[in-house]
């Protein structure tokens, strides 16, 4: 499998890069063509983009990858992922003892790769014909599943299991209960001016929104699931100038449901002058809170789990009803880092699992 998720790894597919989300397109038709099903290539509309000058930009994304085998069999198998990654640049691929690190590898090329044997072990074993499966690879998993939310969803319908091939925790659990997750855009609008002959007059929109975002940010209580992220703010143009606009981009994470912010703007509103509006709220993905089928698949599988503040495609899927076993891809360790890795040893006892796991699963359905 090591040369497999090399192989992907080594081709660039961040979020917006077209062309290396392609190529890994391209990539992913090659290998999982063998496999003799449906192939489909989803187009997925432009993202829409607030970029770090304050201006909108649409960005084209790549196709989301499906493939089908057996839609009539008894028991049906939705395995999501996604083949896009955080990473605007590669960076070098290297083996280090019991680690492989590079970009995706764990998060979630090696996931990818995992849930490719175990299909190309499922085609060719004695239970193909009673599991039916449909991997569905999307492009835009890591700015929030946007665009391919709907069709995840769609092909929810039907199906008796999802499987999410994240990675594992370090500690090599599957992944449990997961906060819910949306990201929002405040725009603030004050009075600008001269900085010393309108200072009187002046309403600092930058001053109002840093204000908003430290009273956001107190809203944060790890121990009730809730977490807070102000992730970046944009103002201004001079020194000598009253910044009469500002936008703060927020990322919130809750175990049960959106954060009410509503009395933060009212309160700093009336006390600035400056008003707000939000102007973007995007990625909303409810909390994972494991469904009864999901806990019975859980002692199945026989890998306990463990809850994360990291969100993925099982948000999706359990909230239309699917039970979903998730961080079912190698352990992985550093996400979203250049020391991203995952753990070599960790490949084949989980697809051992995994053949178990399906080998029941065939029987008790």
């Amino acid at each position: 499998m090591i040369d497999d998720i090399i192989a992907l790894a080594s081709i660039s597919s961040h979020s917006i890069d077209v062309e290396g989300l392609k190529k890994t397109e391209e990539h992913l038709v090659k290998i999982f063509s063998p496999l003799e099903g449906k192939i489909e290539s989803i187009r997925l509309p432009d993202w829409k983009h607030l970029n770090k000058q304050g201006q909108w930009e649409s960005f084209a994304q790549g196709n989301l990858f499906k493939i089908r085998q057996r839609p009539e069999a008894k028991v049906q198998l939705l395995i999501v992922g996604h083949y896009d990654t955080v990473y605007a640049k590669l960076f070098p691929i290297k083996v280090e003892g019991d680690r492989l690190f590079g970009p995706g590898v764990a998060d979630m090329k090696g996931g990818i790769i995992l849930f490719l044997h175990l299909l190309r072990w499922l085609e060719n074993s004695h239970l193909k014909e009673q599991i039916g499966w449909e991997v569905m690879i999307s492009p835009d998993e890591e700015i929030g599943s946007c665009g391919s939310r709907s069709h995840i969803e769609k092909a929810a319908v039907g199906k008796t299991i999802g499987l999410v091939f994240e990675p594992s925790m370090p500690s090599g659990s599957i992944v449990g209960k997961r906060p819910g997750s949306f990201t929002f855009v405040i725009e603030a609008k004050g009075k600008g001016g001269h900085a010393g002959r309108g200072a009187r007059e002046g309403k600092n929109a930058l001053v109002a929104l840093a204000e908003v975002a430290v009273k956001l940010a107190e809203l944060q209580d790890l121990d009730r699931g809730v977490i807070v992220n102000p992730a970046w703010i944009l103002g201004g143009e001079a020194a000598n100038m009253i910044p009469e606009k500002a936008v703060l981009v927020v990322n919130v994470r809750t175990a049960t449901e959106k954060v009410n912010f509503q009395f933060i703007l009212d309160d700093v509103s009336g006390k600035r002058g400056v008003s707000f509006n939000i102007i973007q709220e995007e990625g909303w993905r409810p909390p994972r809170n494991l469904l009864p089928k999901t806990q019975e698949y859980i002692e199945l599988l026989g890998i306990r789990p463990e809850p994360s503040f990291g969100v993925s495609d099982s948000n999706i899927l359990e909230a239309v009803g699917l039970p979903t076993l998730d961080g079912l891809g190698p352990t992985g360790f550093n996400l979203h880092t250049q020391d991203e890795s995952l753990l070599i040893s960790s490949l084949a006892p989980r697809f051992e699992k995994l053949k178990s796991f399906l080998s029941s699963l065939a029987y008790i359905s």
